[in-house]
């Protein structure tokens, strides 16, 4: 709908915003469900690897984004709307040779969630042998209010699980706050380059910086997670991401902003592979989706008015200043995993399950 707008001269900003908004839509519940489905296919000892493969994957894939999109954009304003459908048609085709099954199990649900434990290996990788019209939720009669009641009571039960999870709610909110701070100065950094009449493919370079650091990430990531224990290496890598992205409070330029970013990101996947390894470890496998939805939330609710109280504030003053207000951000959730004792005493993966959420 986007290109046919765009084609015939009447892709306004508003039909803009809708084509955004649909699209992250459509982004985000397909990666929430793939995230969530991961710990239904691969046990717990592997899970660090492959929280980590399935970085590199995306690393490697935005490594070429950034300029290819700055490039298609190039050839004709179309075709980076055009190019996505097609990848996405990919992506669903690929769902479906998946053989493990992952329906709902909502009759276990309140066996392993009154056990307040994760729920066995056992049951990883089973193959679909029931009728999934039998299973809640996955037949195709259910009315619209039905789906969005069924969500909405999933969702729910999801925050009350996480609720009563002290340790990780801790780590939740410094992690929220870090977040806060580089999405800042990542917007910072991207909107200084078009004020600036940085070409669209130089501009590309910022995320394929990322990316590349991700990639790089995504390789020593596993190695470090199996040596040094959860809750301290987490952290390390917070302290590594916060003064990586201390120079840009003097240097804007595109030069410094490709070197920060590939220095500081270089955390990223570490910090996936291990916290978040181990928190998703410790939730039942009947309610991954239901968690991953609710961590999902708080995270994007947390950093979604980022992109316009930066832009608003590059209106009124240079980027000097909002990256200084960036990185207090990042120091102040550096500060909250330092205190943080229910954080620090995460222990290497083996011991995981000596650990409770």
């Amino acid at each position: 709908m986007a290109t046919t707008l765009l084609l015939t001269g009447h892709l306004g900003y508003v039909a803009l915003l809708c084509t955004g908004f649909l699209s992250a839509l459509t982004g985000g519940l397909f990666f929430t469900a793939s995230d969530a489905a991961l710990r239904s296919l691969v046990p717990t000892r592997f899970y660090p690897q492959a929280q980590a493969n399935n970085e590199g994957r995306n690393a490697a894939f935005s490594m070429a984004s950034g300029p290819l999109g700055g490039m298609l954009y190039g050839i004709a304003t179309w075709l980076p709307l055009v190019v996505p459908i097609a990848l996405f048609g990919v992506a669903s085709a690929s769902t479906s040779r998946i053989r493990t099954d992952l329906h709902p199990r909502h009759a276990a649900v309140g066996e392993s969630m009154g056990s307040g434990k994760p729920q066995s290996d056992s049951r990883i990788g089973e193959v679909a042998d029931e009728d999934p019209a039998s299973v809640p939720g996955a037949g195709g009669g259910h009315p619209v209010r039905a789906v969005v009641t069924r969500f909405l009571a999933d969702f729910a039960e999801g925050f009350s699980w996480m609720s009563h999870r002290r340790r990780l709610l801790s780590v939740l909110l410094c992690t929220m706050v870090l977040n806060v701070g580089i999405s800042a100065i990542v917007y910072t950094a991207n909107f200084h380059l078009i004020a600036i009449g940085e070409t669209p493919w130089r501009i590309g370079l910022v995320d394929t910086a990322i990316a590349v650091s991700t990639l790089v990430g995504a390789v020593i990531g596993p190695r470090l997670v199996r040596t040094v224990p959860t809750g301290p290496l987490t952290i390390a890598m917070i302290g590594w991401i916060t003064v990586s992205l201390l120079p840009l409070a003097r240097m804007q330029n595109l030069e410094w902003i490709l070197g920060t970013f590939a220095v500081g990101f270089l955390a990223s996947p570490v910090v996936n592979a291990g916290i978040l390894s181990y928190a998703m470890s410790q939730v039942p496998i009947d309610h991954q989706g239901r968690v991953m939805t609710v961590l999902n939330f708080v995270s994007s609710g947390a950093t979604m008015v980022v992109p316009a109280v930066v832009g608003v504030a590059l209106e009124d003053t240079t980027i000097g200043p909002i990256i200084l207000a960036a990185l207090a951000f990042c120091v102040v959730g550096l500060i909250l995993a330092l205190a943080n004792p229910l954080l620090r005493s995460i222990p290497l993966p083996e011991q995981w399950d000596t650990c409770p959420l």
